[in-house]
């Protein structure tokens, strides 16, 4: 009976220290978590804060257990595409929900089209120019909305970036030019 006694009480007294342990436990990996996401959504909120493309714009942005969701409203498509693609960049992240990250409509859809083609244009023309049947700027977007132009796409090297940049500028010198989402191949985005 003795022994059939102590067993019980063995057995309840792992039993309370256990439970505690197990929680604790669950505890700290939640803490873990919390702070992960904390993290990867401080990184988003600076690497936005580097960009123009978000000057003056409120991006909501959670974590939870590195589903990362972004709510507000950017410029234009390529402020959007920029945004999903520094949040899937982002160490931790397993995915990115933007369904809620609008894009604010142009007052002037058709004048933003053909400006836009103007720009593309030009730049196909320096292009053919600089680098005959070898274009170097196929990879090149050009986006105007409500007045404001973005370029995105990949270029080989700085030089190239500045070039675009000049290029769209002298077609439309009186819009705001913004180049942030024109990546220099090989160099790192932070």
């Amino acid at each position: 009976m003795m022994i059939r006694i102590n067993k019980i009480i063995l057995s309840i007294l792992l039993s309370l220290f256990l439970v505690p342990l197990t929680c604790y436990g669950k505890t700290l990996v939640l803490e873990q978590a919390l702070m992960q996401d904390a993290k990867i959504t401080a990184q988003l909120a600076q690497a936005f804060t580097k960009s123009s493309l978000f000057n003056n714009k409120i991006v909501s942005i959670q974590s939870e257990q590195g589903n990362v969701f972004l709510v507000g409203k950017v410029d234009s498509r390529t402020a959007w595409e920029e945004a999903v693609k520094i949040a899937k960049a982002t160490r931790g992240v397993n995915s990115v929900d933007a369904s809620h990250l609008t894009i604010q409509s142009s007052s002037l859809p058709i004048a933003d089209k053909l400006e836009a083609v103007k720009v593309r244009k030009e730049i196909e023309r320096i292009d053919e120019l600089a680098n005959g049947s070898r274009p170097q700027f196929k990879n090149v977007r050009v986006e105007v909305n409500n007045g404001l132009l973005f370029l995105s796409g990949e270029v080989s090297t700085a030089e190239q970036k500045a070039q675009i940049t000049r290029t769209a500028r002298d077609v439309f010198p009186k819009m705001a030019v913004n180049a942030d989402a024109v990546h220099v191949a090989g160099t790192h985005r932070s």
